[in-house]
């Protein structure tokens, strides 16, 4: 058998209790403080080690995807802050174009005197979902 050493700090068992192999005092312990103990990886320690890996093993897993759960989290969060922001932006943008095209249209109707074209475009603005209230005012305001 392959000797191979285990640095436990559990108590050891009394030499009357070790395995026959081990219980004489040439395999004495340094680690151990002199006491005896079996240091074969056969007897109980292999499976000490296995339990050991595998806890160690779901620790790291679970740890390394909370990581990268908060890290796509953090990323996700700033991303729709940014789109958030464009959009809101684009919708001013399309509003300022919108009514510099609406107020181009009626002034140059209101130029060529087309009272008929005039009443349509104001019904037409009227209808609109987003228009509240329309109101037309010539350049001095009445």
């Amino acid at each position: 058998m392959a000797n191979s050493f285990c640095f436990s700090t559990r108590k050891v068992a009394p030499i009357a209790l070790l395995p026959t192999c081990h219980a004489a005092t040439d395999n004495l312990s340094v680690f151990d403080g002199g006491e005896p103990a079996c240091h074969n990886a056969n007897i109980g320690y292999h499976f000490s080690m296995k339990l050991r890996f595998a806890s160690m093993t779901v620790g790291l897993t679970l740890g390394v995807t909370a990581a990268v759960v908060v890290a796509c989290s953090v990323a996700a969060y700033f991303y729709s802050v940014h789109y958030f922001n464009s959009i809101l932006e684009m919708a001013r943008t399309n509003a300022l174009a919108e009514g510099e095209l609406i107020h181009t249209a009626l002034e140059h109707a209101m130029l060529n005197n087309d009272r008929p074209q005039i009443a349509q475009m104001i019904e037409g603005f009227g209808k609109q979902a987003r228009v509240e209230q329309l109101v037309l005012l010539d350049r001095n305001g009445v």
